[in-house]
């Protein structure tokens, strides 16, 4: 018989329906839950006041969510905690992110935020706080522990996929996780959630930036980083095509919001000089000449389990969440650097992530530092 501690877990609860079936799952396989919701961010105080939703109490979504969050726990009738890392999310992720972006980098949040804060801020606050022995949250991903140690796996529905968002964390972080949605499809979790009157059944899932939410993204960052104008230039023939405030608020392979009217061809954003305030397109016919890649440099890789990095064949990468699966020819550190080669693929992007899998295991990621031409 598992003692009371074995037995107890603190769930991330966010309002959304995810985490609210995962309560429901919890409880119905007799853990005792204790739900937290976290607030990460504050409009004042991160002088937030751009860009947000003015439908919005405050413009905040983390209200609204937190009465979501506070209608689950009185359906379930439970006590509802709230824990806040305002701080821990603006020195963690939010300065890194700001830093990328001044660089002209396209970061992923969502991989800092599960690495800093809801697998390290909050897991050590769950653990310590309600001696507890798991928390749990609704991501749809697999663990798996076996005598060679923790492993990330790819959930049942490969369409909602959050390994992506997890590959930056470490054996330490996900040994004591319980992911109740690992074997679930979102269409099952909305039945259930259906079936058993959940008051959120039919809410929608949350969008936008790890914990802050959705935002008009250039107003956004113009309460961060001042507009920076310049010309967007054709690659191939050297002429102005157009004007832009910002080389940060376009990633490689956007063809959106350029505003490039009048052009007999599509352009795509192919290149950038931050310096010179440069961005560069190139036609629709002319992608593959410039936004085609087989090799990049990335940061110091995360092994999620270090053992994975003693057999790095078969291999395949995600360079976005839940882009397709690329073949990878090789993933190996030559002079102190990790390089990873892959099958011709469109718009890596400096700042995002190169996720490994080999069969369904997410064996880690590293950070897209440079393509290698």
């Amino acid at each position: 018989m598992q003692s009371k501690k074995q037995k107890t877990v603190v769930l991330g609860l966010s309002g959304g329906v995810d985490s609210a079936v995962s309560c429901y799952l919890l409880l119905k396989q007799g853990y005792e839950v204790i739900p937290v919701f976290m607030q990460n961010w504050d409009t004042v105080i991160n002088n937030d006041f751009k860009g947000h939703n003015k439908k919005l109490p405050d413009g905040c979504e983390s209200n609204v969510d937190y009465l979501a969050a506070k209608k689950v726990v009185n359906f379930f009738k439970l006590k509802l905690h709230k824990v806040e890392f305002i701080k821990e999310y603006w020195n963690d992720v939010f300065k890194y992110f700001i830093s990328q972006y001044k660089k002209s980098l396209t970061p992923n949040p969502d991989v800092l935020c599960n690495k800093y804060i809801k697998f390290e801020a909050f897991r050590k606050y769950a653990l310590n706080k309600f001696n507890a022995k798991y928390i749990a949250t609704g991501h749809y991903a697999k663990i798996k522990q076996d005598k060679n140690g923790t492993f990330l796996l790819m959930p049942k529905d490969l369409t909602k996929d959050q390994t992506y968002f997890l590959s930056d964390l470490n054996q330490q972080q996900l040994k004591d996780v319980i992911f109740p949605l690992a074997n679930l499809t979102k269409v099952e979790v909305r039945a259930i959630a259906k079936k058993i009157k959940l008051p959120n059944w039919d809410r929608k899932d949350s969008m936008g930036i790890c914990f802050i939410g959705k935002r008009q993204f250039q107003e956004f960052l113009e309460n961060y980083i001042s507009n920076q104008p310049g010309n967007i230039v054709d690659i191939k023939t050297k002429k102005v095509v157009g004007k832009h405030i910002g080389t940060m608020y376009y990633t490689l392979g956007q063809n959106k919001d350029l505003h490039l009217s009048g052009q007999s061809s599509k352009y795509f954003v192919c290149g950038k000089d931050v310096k010179k305030k440069i961005i560069y397109v190139c036609a629709q016919a002319d992608k593959n000449k410039y936004l085609l890649s087989t090799k990049c440099e990335l940061g110091q890789f995360n092994f999620i389990n270090p053992k994975s990095s003693k057999s790095l064949t078969n291999l395949k990468v995600r360079f976005r969440h839940l882009q397709k699966l690329i073949k990878v020819k090789s993933l190996k550190k030559i002079n102190g650097k990790w390089i990873l080669t892959y099958a011709p693929s469109l718009s890596v992007t400096p700042g995002q992530y190169a996720v490994v899998y080999k069969n369904k295991i997410c064996l880690g990621c590293g950070e897209i530092r440079k393509i290698i031409k």
